[in-house]
């Protein structure tokens, strides 16, 4: 039985490929676990040396990311051996040849004319109001 996938509204993470046959290709991960590797099933498919089928999964655990190495694939965070790892923002993989980064994915910024004319507005109205209450405590 596997446990349902967990999702991040509006894609919150985004893994970009510094080295590699797709090198400057950016993904959005929204769903978890992401799987990456060689295999058809894989989320991101690499083709680079030294990527195996199932060479690494990212998990939502808790308030993070946690990346866990599959398979007895070689696999570095920053540099160092990579067996489980909870990610933070720029870690850099290494999967065989190829190379991602760690990121949180650009915000992306709502329309806000409505509100600020609605708030501008009403601000406004305020001043007028207090105008006239002055005007008529004058008299």
């Amino acid at each position: 039985m596997t446990a349902p996938s967990a999702t991040l509204p509006e894609r919150l993470i985004q893994l970009q490929i510094l080295a590699g046959a797709s090198v400057g290709t950016r993904v959005a991960v929204s769903r978890f676990p992401f799987s990456i590797g060689r295999a058809e099933a894989a989320h991101l498919r690499l083709a680079d040396a030294g990527v195996w089928d199932h060479h690494l999964e990212l998990e939502l655990r808790g308030d993070g990311v946690e990346a866990r190495v599959l398979s007895p694939a070689l696999a570095t965070l920053n540099g160092e051996p990579l067996a489980t790892a909870r990610l933070r923002n720029g870690d850099t993989l290494q999967l065989g040849s190829a190379t991602l980064r760690f990121w949180l994915a650009q915000a992306i910024q709502r329309d806000q004319v409505a509100r600020e004319r609605l708030i501008w507005g009403f601000l406004g109205a305020l001043i007028a109001a207090q105008l006239a209450v002055i005007v008529w405590l004058a008299r």
